[in-house]
Parts: structure tokens; sequence; C-alpha cells
């Protein structure tokens, strides 16, 4: 190889270290790992670089530092990697706790946080992944299920008290409606009656006419407050029941 060639080989491995150097420091650490063997292919096309002027083997240099961006880029790769897998086994150690606690909505709140976490977390091999998203899983189904029995618990007494509820009304509704068939049939007795009374005035002559006719009045007076009294607890009765059929509708 001409002295050339080697120096063009020279600057071409130069510019693929730079190229390794900033993958290894800020290079996307999943895409890394093709990356730098892109460069290695490319290394290897590039040739050799030969000696410097004083006959040091350039080429061994030029590939030192190659390969410590390399190293370098492993190394952060392997630390990102265990931070990641040491965060996700924190994010299991949480959704552990979480399900021991009875359940409730902030429990609830919680998991779906916890699973957003996990969903945002750095990447970790697919083994290490796979084996701690089944203990993260295990204890996450637990709280769904947890929920779901709370929800099923919470329902079954919600619809104990609507049937408690409507039990009652529909008893005051029936108690209501025998009061009001008890004051209209008092009601309908009382006009019956007094549309079979006769009543004969005295004649003017009789010396107790004054007395019988105010003790007259004094009776019709008597009769239309009880009336009246009866008309107003029928009305009160009935409106009652309209308010415990809409109630019952609305239970229904």
């Amino acid at each position: 190889m001409t002295t050339q060639e080697e120096e063009g080989a020279a600057y071409i491995k130069g510019k693929l270290i730079q190229e390794a150097q900033f993958i290894a420091l800020s290079g996307d650490l999943r895409a890394g790992h093709d990356q730098i063997q892109r460069l290695r292919e490319q290394w290897k096309q590039a040739g050799h670089a030969g000696r410097d002027s004083e006959g040091n083997d350039y080429e061994s240099v030029l590939w030192r530092r190659f390969n410590s961006a390399w190293d370098d880029f492993y190394k952060r790769r392997s630390d990102v990697r265990d931070r990641a897998i040491a965060y996700r086994k924190n994010l299991v150690y949480e959704m552990g706790k979480l399900a021991g606690k009875p359940y409730d909505k902030s429990v609830g709140a919680e998991s779906r946080a916890l699973l957003d976490r996990w969903k945002q977390a750095e990447f970790i091999p697919k083994r290490d992944a796979d084996q701690l998203w089944y203990e993260f899983d295990k204890y996450r189904q637990q709280i769904i299920e947890a929920g779901r029995r709370a929800r099923e618990e919470y329902e079954q007494r919600k619809d104990e008290r609507r049937q408690k509820q409507l039990d009652w009304l529909q008893g005051r509704r029936s108690s209501t409606e025998s009061y009001l068939l008890d004051q209209e049939s008092k009601l309908y007795g009382m006009r019956l009656d007094r549309q079979y009374s006769t009543f004969e005035p005295p004649s003017r002559n009789n010396r107790r006419y004054d007395e019988i006719m105010e003790k007259r009045r004094e009776n019709e007076r008597r009769y239309q407050e009880k009336v009246a009294k009866i008309q107003e607890n029928i009305d009160r009765a009935r409106s009652q029941i309209r308010d415990l059929d809409a109630q019952i509708r609305e239970l229904g």
C-alpha cells in the first residue's frame, strides 16, 4: 500500500473514531450496537493506516482509540441498563406494596401511574424485561381483580340500599293509600248522611226558636269544618301518593 493510500485510510479511520466517540457519549443505546458494527466493517474496508513519521505503528494507535470508544459505548450501555433494571425492580416492589393494600380509588390510580412509568422506562434486555414484567403484571392483575371485587361489592350494597328504600316507599304508599281510602269513605258517609237527613225548622212562635236555630247553625259550622278537614287530609294523601310514585319510578 502506498503512502497516499495509507494517509487516506488514516483520514477515514480518524472520521470513524470521531463517529464512534459520538455514539459512545450520546448515541441511541438500542441502535448503537448496530452502528458500532457498521463502523467496524467500514474500518476493515478503509485499509491499513501504516506507520507515522517516526516509524510507529499508526494503525495500532488508531485502533486503540477506536476500540476505546467502542468500550465506552458498551460501558455506558451497561451502566444505563443496570440503572434501568434497578428502576424497573423498584417499580415491581412499589406495585407489590400497592397490591397488599385494601383497594380503593387511590390504589387504582397509583397502579395506573406505575404502569405509565413502566412504559416510559429505559430499554432493558428482553430476558430481564420479561422476567420483571411477569412479577409487575402479577401484582397489577391482583389490583385489577381487587378493583373488580370492590366494584361488585359496591354495586351489591347500592342495590341493597335501593331495594330497602324501595320497600320503605312502597310500604309508605300502601299505608297512605289505606289512609286515603279511609278518609274518602268517611267523607262519603258524612255527605250521604247529610243527604238523607231532614230538618224541620220550628215555628217562629216556638219560644225555643232562636235556640234551635243557633244550634242548627253551630252544627252546620262544625260539619263544614269537619268536611274541610277531611278534604284537606284527602288532598294531602293524594299529593303524598304522587310524590311516592315519582320516587318509586325513579328507583325502579
